[in-house]
């Protein structure tokens, strides 16, 4: 199936095996989720290839679905970047595999992370189908990117899905209870800056937030929220 999106198109395979060892893989969300919901996916996805640097290249995807991310940044960026992957579900990996990606699979993205050496990236994809702030491994993500000086990390963040339920369950991470989707991200917002990162772009469908953070102070911070 082909998306076009912002003057990008992309392929996106459909009728993947649903069965393999992970019962949440991006294949699986193909075949799960609205039409409506892939195309917003893709969407948000347009939004990055601008803060992507003429002089950057190196790019890990440490939750590499079936590689959209990858397609959207190098038709958006007109380069041929190179793409480090990482990805758990097998049916996945051989698709990467076969479309001439170097992958590399893994049991968990988190674990890996903390066994990886940053400094060689200049941008890291965190897109998982469902994560926030309170993964395991997301704080010790962002300590180690910070530490590497990643100019970039894009961020999937599932929190927003049902935040009016958990006010107080981020105060351990950001200090302090959180009343909606945007004050989430106005906190993450705090917790990034003393990490050296400045959140610019903040978009959002139904159940899902999507954000860029630069590691740069000087920069202004989102004002709002884009809905797709």
């Amino acid at each position: 199936m082909q998306i076009s999106k912002n003057g990008i198109t992309v392929e996106v395979p459909i009728g993947l095996p649903t069965n393999g060892n992970v019962k949440d893989g991006y294949q699986v969300f193909l075949q799960e989720e609205t039409d409506k919901l892939i195309r917003q996916h893709v969407e948000a996805l347009t939004y990055l290839p601008k803060y992507v640097w003429r002089e950057w290249s190196r790019i890990l995807h440490p939750f590499a679905g079936l590689g959209v991310t990858a397609q959207v940044l190098d038709k958006g960026t007109g380069r041929q970047l190179t793409h480090r992957m990482w990805e758990r579900d097998k049916v996945c990996y051989d698709y990467l595999k076969e479309q001439g990606y170097n992958v590399q699979l893994v049991d968990d993205s988190y674990k890996a992370l903390n066994r990886e050496v940053l400094d060689g990236f200049d941008a890291v994809i965190m897109d998982p189908t469902a994560g926030t702030i309170k993964t395991p491994g997301m704080v010790q993500f962002w300590d180690a990117a910070a530490a590497a000086r990643v100019p970039l990390v894009w961020v999937t963040d599932s929190a927003c899905s049902k935040i009016w339920l958990h006010k107080d369950h981020y105060k351990p991470e950001f200090g302090r209870h959180v009343e909606d989707a945007e004050d989430y991200l106005r906190a993450y917002n705090d917790f990034l800056r003393g990490r050296g990162y400045t959140i610019v772009e903040a978009l959002r469908e139904p159940s899902v937030v999507y954000f860029v953070a630069v590691r740069d102070l000087g920069v202004k911070p989102f004002d709002r929220i884009v809905r797709l």
